[in-house]
């Protein structure tokens, strides 16, 4: 695969905490960026041990042409895929990533450098 064909695209969104109508605290995501090219893999074993020392598993990698800007207040929504055949796949309700590593410049393969995010899976029990 070429770095300039990734066949993922993505949402990226920031969380954020805004003010109710009563001056409570409330949790909102602010969209970014969309349309971002990507391709998502799920993390392997060999995930980075330092973020299992910390408690952090990591279930996804997503990588970037271009530094997405993301930090650990992002989470990421791969909304469309490419499949082998050339189809795209439009998902309905993507899962959230939530980012747990500032992007990094990745060597792959001796094709060029890319960046890459480590990223978690939320769940309703991360919400």
């Amino acid at each position: 695969m070429l770095l300039s064909n990734f066949p993922n695209e993505c949402t990226i969104r920031r969380r954020t905490h805004t003010k109710d109508s009563l001056g409570g605290q409330k949790a909102s995501v602010v969209v970014e960026q969309t349309g971002v090219s990507c391709w998502e893999q799920q993390a392997g074993d060999s995930a980075d041990e330092s973020f299992k020392k910390r408690g952090m598993n990591i279930t996804h990698k997503v990588y970037f042409l271009t530094n997405p800007n993301v930090t650990r207040r992002h989470e990421i929504l791969v909304t469309k895929r490419t499949n082998h055949d050339g189809t795209v796949t439009t998902i309905a309700s993507p899962t959230p990533l939530s980012v747990l590593s500032n992007p990094m410049p990745d060597c792959t393969a001796g094709l060029g450098v890319c960046y890459r995010v480590l990223c978690h899976e939320m769940t309703s029990e991360d919400d």
